[in-house]
């Protein structure tokens, strides 16, 4: 019995060294075909690399890895180091398994026209609002604000409230409803004004037309609407809820701080103003 037990560990052990030579073998041949194959490193896309990353968010976040290749199958102008693409940012979308070539990432392209600088990812929106519904004119560029939509309801028995998309008109059978809208978006002008870049911006009113010099009346009407205008950068879904607000009931913004609590939640209705059921 000892000894047929002294024999099957012998084998055992020979199995697994043999295994092991076999494993180390074939792991050299690999080694071997590769550098026959004059291996270079390129950078290659692990996982989807979205459009408006930068290189090295990307290299962060484990969506691009670097890779030994054979050289006949790297295509000419192949990225090889981080470095080259650290600050720019992906002009499309970067698929696994795509090899990162030179123009796939770019510098960010601010908006020539406007003179605004676009963040990656996002999108521009104008919605235009009187003084009180943009904080009495203190809300500048670079300002973070939360949007709050007031709305009709179609009916004051249906749960969730909603909207009834015909504005505010005055249709007392309508309840009308106050909820959050968008919890934090970055205003980029206010009017024709833009955040000049790296500055600070410390929130202050707006300048009143009547400080100008004898304005004309069509360049004080001009600078009146120009002033009720707010720029913001937005993504697509905050960009059709803000639309369709816009359009279907009344804006109002409040601003915040780094240290402002917004919660998304139900909002107010006619009767639950003043508390449940008031």
């Amino acid at each position: 019995m000892g000894r047929r037990l002294i024999l099957f560990a012998l084998a055992l052990l020979l199995a697994v060294g043999g295994t092991g030579a076999v494993f180390a073998y074939v792991s050299n041949a690999d080694s071997r075909a590769l550098a026959k194959e004059q291996p270079v490193t390129a950078l290659v896309a692990a996982k989807v690399i979205p459009l408006g990353m930068t290189g090295k968010e990307a290299q962060d976040k484990g969506l691009i890895a670097q890779s030994q290749l054979p050289r006949k199958t790297v295509p000419q102008g192949a990225v090889t180091k981080i470095a080259a693409i650290a600050d720019q940012v992906a002009k499309a979308q970067v698929y696994p398994g795509e090899i990162i070539m030179q123009g796939v990432f770019g510098p960010p392209v601010p908006a020539k026209v406007t003179g605004l600088v676009i963040p990656a990812g996002k999108m521009v929106v104008t919605v235009r609002v009187d003084d009180p519904m943009r904080v009495g004119g203190f809300v500048q560029p670079g300002s973070e604000v939360a949007i709050f939509d007031t709305y009709n309801s179609i009916t004051f028995d249906k749960q969730p409230w909603v909207p009834s998309g015909d504005g505010l008109s005055e249709k007392f059978e309508y309840d009308r409803a106050t909820r959050l809208l968008l919890d934090r978006v970055t205003v980029l002008a206010v009017g024709q004004t833009t955040a000049p870049p790296d500055a600070t911006l410390a929130p202050t009113p707006s300048a009143s037309p009547s400080a100008t010099a004898s304005p004309a009346s069509d360049q004080v009407a001009a600078q009146q609407l120009a002033q009720s205008l707010l720029t913001l950068a937005v993504d697509q879904e905050q960009a059709q809820k803000l639309i369709h607000g816009e359009q279907t009931g009344a804006l109002y913004f409040a601003l915040l701080n780094a240290h402002s609590s917004v919660t998304p939640g139900p909002g107010v209705d006619n009767r639950h103003l003043f508390g449940d059921g008031g």
